[in-house]
């Protein structure tokens, strides 16, 4: 059975403080960051967007900024829990958090095994159904040889199933020296793959979506390269 990580929105106003608690997140390996956001009417979108499982919210002393973002979050999004850090945050402004909804309150510097009990008590709140086959399906299309027709099959399938199934659907073309996906929507694309790896350090499901080629609600293209040499730096393991 597959059982994905705890998807999450991190909000706060300094980006050191932001990437710090990204890091310390992302190292327990049960985490997936879709997005983050400075700007606190910004992380409401991403939160109605990306439907997270959690959203952390980081406290800046005794603004009142951030209370008022967890109480909409809860009332709005009742499905995301709501955790909250911040370094030097007064007591008071702790039981205001979790009188505004926050589930948890994590200390700076975050530790490991805290980390670990609060995506627990996240997965009991929510429940295992709630993180369970949430992995989209990979369809992989190939010939040993050019001119069969893959481009235009890959293409077709994708179509109908955003179609027929009224599921989203990315194509990725890895044909990395000779890829004409764009063409067959005659769109022109501004990004390639060539950008997501040259980017994958700060890549997030945000980030990745701008790079993506929209040809029709729902259904989106990742190109090859433009240019020939850029093939060279896209390697097996960034696939």
């Amino acid at each position: 059975m597959l059982t994905s990580p705890i998807s999450m929105v991190i909000i706060g106003k300094d980006p050191q403080e932001r990437s710090m608690t990204r890091a310390q997140l992302l190292s327990s390996g049960k985490v997936h960051v879709v997005a983050e956001s400075s700007d606190f009417s910004r992380a409401t979108e991403l939160i109605e967007q990306f439907r997270p499982h959690s959203a952390l919210v980081i406290l800046n002393g005794d603004n009142e900024q951030p209370l008022e973002l967890i109480q909409y979050i809860r009332r709005q999004f009742p499905s995301t829990a709501v955790v909250c850090t911040g370094t030097d945050i007064p007591s008071s402004v702790i039981v205001k958090s979790f009188r505004s909804g926050a589930t948890e309150f994590l200390c700076q510097p975050l530790k490991p095994e805290e980390i670990e009990q609060v995506l627990a008590k996240i997965r009991a709140l929510q429940g295992e159904d709630a993180f369970e086959n949430q992995v989209g399906r990979v369809i992989t299309i190939y010939s040993s040889r050019g001119g069969t027709g893959v481009t235009t099959l890959s293409v077709n399938l994708a179509t109908a199933i955003h179609h027929v199934a009224h599921e989203g659907a990315v194509l990725v073309d890895l044909n990395l020296q000779y890829g004409a996906i764009p063409l067959f929507f005659g769109l022109d694309p501004e990004y390639t793959i060539a950008d997501v790896v040259r980017n994958q350090d700060r890549l997030d499901a945000q980030l990745l979506k701008s790079f993506l080629l929209r040809t029709s609600d729902k259904l989106y293209c990742l190109p090859a390269p433009l240019r020939v040499e850029e093939a060279d730096d896209v390697q097996p393991s960034h696939v």
